[in-house]
């Protein structure tokens, strides 16, 4: 049988049912009288002003509250993300925010926004782009030397560097960026993997590009792991981050055509005309600016053009459908020095180099700023019925009925697998709200199977030049060129004993 309910059967021990309290216990209400006063405390009540108040000094005004850089919305950029099936979850947007709004109250930064998520053999890499603010920068003491380069003119430290290089000269190193301007070190990158600690990578080294090509590896996890493959890698790990950062960052950063501005480039007249769209190397990389002002109805100039058009009326009609609508905001990596600006070596930088070095060769030519993403390089599969294909796809996200107003496109990267690009576009509004973002493995698609190079031959100590061969010396033509035999040697006191036994 069940018991009641209303029975103390089901209490346990020191607990007391309703019906055992009385009423005047349920209408004593004193100890709740000060409840108000314990959680919110009064204020402080200034002491009335006195007639020495003229003499005190002026009490200090608060300051306001100091400005702590621009937050970009992660959250609302993933939400839109999300529609076409990639980026981070809700609440996993959130902690990256929280943890990145962290991050610009503790550094001096003007500006953070999320560049993207690597997977490691381990845990993910959380990486924050950020611009660092010179006015909130700490200044350098004076008096303290600059930091040197590891290995910036020295020569090899080991009996292995000095076999590899053969000569204790080296070729001149190629200077990295200046940090904070325009170039592969314009923002600083910040790396977590718990949302906690927030770890800045170092700034991007030519060196590092240039040998970050060469080999294909998964990163770790560890930013402090050596990176052991071949051909050798100069650094650990994060500094083979930031190269791979670097290369995506300039090889897939892309916005709908119209955002920006092209830069005016000048025009040779006397120059002969090229088929390509490509030009030379940047001496300095120019600055995009954004268009924001919609031309009059009347401008009729304005509206021909056909690029202006298109953005006035929000890119109607799916024209974002067409990857032609999509160019490049970044510019392009050198293959032949791994910067985004070309380098000329001084004259004392050549008298250092080696005598035996290569000639120069030709110009190398890249495409502009603002260049179309159809005007990439095909990637070229050998073996497959359609030997090209387009190193871009677009698709475009479903949405509702109700919500025709807004759409939604992405530009998918075949090359580096994981960078996409959304654009969100408004009817009765020009232009787009665009996002670049990351998550991917930190690896390039190549569209031919990858193998490391063969090492190289093993090389003598000391080398022998011009060596004649010999036959070997027979025992009697030793015996002829050798030197007498030495006298024997008699110990003292083996003569004194024979001369005492005499």
């Amino acid at each position: 049988m069940i018991p009641d309910p209303d029975t103390s059967v089901y209490l346990g021990d020191g607990l007391s049912s309703n019906s055992l309290i009385t009423a005047d216990q349920l209408a004593d209400v004193s100890w709740g009288k000060e409840y108000n006063e314990q959680v919110i405390p009064p204020k402080v009540v200034k002491p009335p002003p006195t007639g020495d108040e003229e003499d005190a000094p002026p009490a200090e005004e608060e300051a306001p509250a100091e400005d702590k850089g621009e937050l970009a919305d992660v959250v609302e950029e993933h939400l839109l993300f999300n529609m076409v099936g990639i980026g981070l979850g809700e609440s996993e947007a959130y902690r990256l925010m929280v943890s990145m709004k962290r991050l610009l109250d503790k550094e001096p930064l003007k500006s953070a926004k999320f560049f993207g998520r690597i997977f490691t053999l381990s845990n993910y890499y959380y990486i924050a782009e950020t611009e660092v603010d010179p006015d909130r920068q700490p200044e350098a003491e004076e008096g303290s030397p600059p930091e040197e380069e590891e290995g910036a003119g020295k020569p090899p430290s080991t009996i292995l560097g000095i076999l590899q290089n053969g000569k204790t000269k080296t070729e001149p190193q190629l200077p990295a960026e200046a940090a904070g301007q325009p170039g592969a070190n314009k923002f600083r990158y910040y790396v977590t993997t718990d949302f906690c600690s927030w770890r800045a990578l170092p700034d991007v080294k030519p060196c590092h590009i240039q040998a970050a090509r060469l080999i294909k590896k998964l990163f770790t996890g560890n930013l402090s792991a050596p990176i052991q493959c071949h051909p050798p890698f100069p650094g650990s790990e994060a500094e083979y981050l930031r190269a791979q950062i670097a290369r995506i960052s300039f090889g897939c950063k892309v916005a709908p055509k119209g955002m920006f501005k092209p830069p005016e480039e000048e025009e040779d007249e006397d120059a002969p005309k090229k088929e390509s769209n490509k030009r030379p190397p940047y001496e300095t990389v120019p600055e995009l600016t954004p268009v924001e002002d919609v031309p009059e109805e009347d401008d009729t100039e304005a509206w021909a053009n056909e690029t202006l058009a298109t953005w006035a009326r929000g890119y109607e009609h799916d024209a974002l459908m067409n990857i032609s609508n999509w160019v490049h905001i970044e510019p392009e990596i050198l293959k032949s020095q791994g910067r985004t600006t070309e380098h000329k070596f001084t004259s004392e930088d050549e008298e250092e180099a080696e005598a035996d070095t290569p000639p120069p060769g030709p110009i190398e030519e890249i495409h502009s700023i603002c260049s179309g993403a159809d005007e990439d390089d095909s990637l070229n599969f050998p073996m497959h019925w359609h030997s090209k294909n387009c190193s871009w796809t677009v698709r475009k996200a479903a949405t509702q009925p109700s919500v025709k107003a807004m759409q939604v496109y992405l530009l998918k990267s075949l090359r580096w697998p994981g960078a996409v690009c959304y654009a969100s576009v408004h009817s009765t509004k020009p232009g787009s709200q665009f996002c670049n973002v990351y998550i991917g493995d930190g690896l390039k698609s190549d569209a031919v199977s990858t193998f490391s190079p063969p090492t190289p031959n093993v090389e003598r100590s000391q080398p022998i030049k011009k060596a004649i061969l010999q036959t070997d010396f027979t025992a009697d033509d030793e015996a002829e060129f050798s030197p007498p035999p030495p006298p024997p040697v008699v110990d003292k006191q083996e003569e004194e004993e024979e001369e005492e036994d005499e």
